[in-house]
């Protein structure tokens, strides 16, 4: 068996860690590459893997026997219960005359009985029987949820609004990571696994490559287009975060390459004026990079327990949110007088998306939970308190790239959720409704939008293909 992400390795190890959002089955490069860091000890060979399968099936036979034994002594049980509780108490003042003192007496006694020994064996019973369904309930509804989710249905949904739509493919083999445009979505530029980014010309869903670039090392998950001039940032598992500059040869060049983080590089923001470049990493920090002559770290905050997966400023600028990977703080750092960033709030959620709306309003998706939340900005506290949320479409697994992205022309959010890119659209008073998902059967998925949301371009690895979609009205 062949490795999807590196066609000429044989399949060696397979992950069992129950956190790991990576690719479950790894060659050996994929470790070199360190995909699994940080769990290495819960990859397993494949004879190890194929032994673990054995015994869990023999363990899933010896659960369904003894699940049938005691389906068997419970009804044999009941049969006894039954002559026990089956007591006739509905004596009223009519029928009392139409009974015998004996009877009467008889019954007394056993309402005694009954009150005295087996009413608190009763209530003991009918609370284990309760925990028991309830255990058994969990148990079936995490195995109902997977099947379903594991389907693939490769559908949109029916509702009849405004919604993007299939208009162009392109076979690509190899995974493409990222993706991102320039302001007037002429210039479409991708990320791909091997450090290889390729430049295409877009012109209205139609792509011609125009240049390759060969200067990363490793997996390009980042791109951002600076907003003034013609440059770009990449942003890879090998660390480096490079600047590429537009020259007047029309030829794509390394500008600038900025080392600092120790591990790859998860998500990159650029503001407005493009004098500040906010950088993410798998080593757990937040950099601040600001220009003079060249490219200089100014800041690190290392408040986060783990990688970061997403950050998102708001319009002013002024509020950074970010989290972290299985980390149960979401933060929101504000820029001080003196341009320096400090922790303002930290919210006891977990976050895996984040994406501000406008100054005051941003969404959290945490991971692979079918329901996203609004926070809002209080006044009078100056705290951001969450005030709703709404259902969204998920899936079995997911990878934190592709980043949530909010339209403002159109005033909508797109936000993939493992298997599914979500579209919901945002009113004046916050009033939020899911208007379309798409189902691409698969979490790993990636792309982006044109800044006018006009177009979408993703990736997946179940068609292996570049899909170019485009925005229809009704």
């Amino acid at each position: 068996m062949q490795c999807s992400m590196h066609n000429q390795q044989l399949i060696q190890f397979a992950c069992l860690n129950q956190s790991c959002y990576e690719f479950k089955l790894a060659c050996d490069q994929c470790t070199k590459n360190n995909f699994h860091l940080g769990h290495v000890h819960n990859l397993k060979s494949i004879p190890e893997l194929l032994g673990l399968l054995s015994d869990t099936q023999q363990q899933c036979n010896e659960f369904i026997n003894k699940l049938n034994i005691l389906n068997a002594q419970i009804n044999e049980l009941l049969k006894h219960v039954n002559q026990f509780v089956e007591i006739d108490f509905s004596i009223t003042s009519q029928t009392l005359t139409q009974i015998s003192t004996q009877q009467l007496n008889n019954i007394i006694t056993k309402l005694i009985h009954f009150n005295g020994d087996n009413k608190p064996q009763i209530q003991l019973a009918s609370q284990h029987t309760e925990k028991l369904i309830q255990c058994f309930s969990n148990f079936l509804q995490t195995f109902k949820i997977t099947d379903i989710q594991t389907r693939p249905n490769n559908k949109t949904s029916d509702i009849a609004l405004p919604k993007y739509q299939l208009i162009n493919s392109i076979k690509e083999y190899l995974y493409c990571f990222s993706v991102c445009f320039n302001q007037d979505s002429t210039i479409m530029i991708n990320g791909y696994m091997d450090g290889i980014i390729r430049v295409f010309e877009f012109n209205q869903g139609n792509i011609k490559l125009k240049q390759t670039l060969s200067e990363h090392k490793g997996i390009v998950g980042c791109l951002n287009f600076m907003n003034n001039s013609n440059s770009f940032v990449s942003g890879s598992l090998d660390n480096d975060i490079i600047i590429w500059k537009f020259f007047e040869n029309k030829q794509w060049r390394v500008q600038q390459k900025i080392t600092g983080h120790r591990n790859w590089i998860r998500c990159i923001l650029i503001n407005s004026e493009d004098n500040l470049i906010i950088s993410g990493s798998r080593d757990f920090s937040i950099k601040f990079w600001t220009k003079d002559k060249t490219w200089q770290c100014s800041q690190t905050l290392n408040q986060h327990k783990n990688e970061l997966t997403s950050m998102s400023l708001n319009e002013s600028q002024t509020y950074l949110i970010s989290c972290a990977y299985d980390d149960d703080e979401i933060l929101i750092s504000k820029q001080q007088e003196n341009k320096q960033w400090m922790i303002a709030q930290k919210i006891n959620q977990k976050g895996y998306r984040l994406c501000f709306i406008n100054n005051n309003l941003f969404t959290v998706q945490q991971y692979l939970i079918p329901v996203m939340n609004i926070y809002e900005l209080n006044n009078s506290t100056n705290l951001f308190d969450q005030i709703k949320e709404v259902k969204v479409k998920n899936g079995p697994s997911c990878h934190c790239f592709f980043q949530s992205q909010y339209i403002q022309q159109k005033q909508m959010l797109v936000c993939k959720n493992g298997n599914y890119v979500n579209i919901i659209k945002i009113s004046q008073s916050v009033e939020l409704q899911l208007v379309q998902f798409i189902d691409f059967g698969t979490g790993t998925l990636f792309g982006r939008l044109t800044d006018d949301g006009q177009f979408m371009v993703t990736w997946d690895d179940k068609t292996q293909q570049i899909q170019i979609f485009q925005f229809k009205e009704k």
